[in-house]
């Protein structure tokens, strides 16, 4: 059995009071196969 991780930036959009930023979020993919 092996683990497996991944990681992908995903862009998105944040908003707090009114005002919209773009940012990249990490997502971190983990499991086995």
């Amino acid at each position: 059995m092996a683990a497996r991780i991944e990681k992908a930036v995903v862009p998105g959009v944040f908003s707090l009071d009114g005002a919209d930023f773009d940012v990249d979020n990490n997502v971190w993919l983990v499991g086995d196969d």
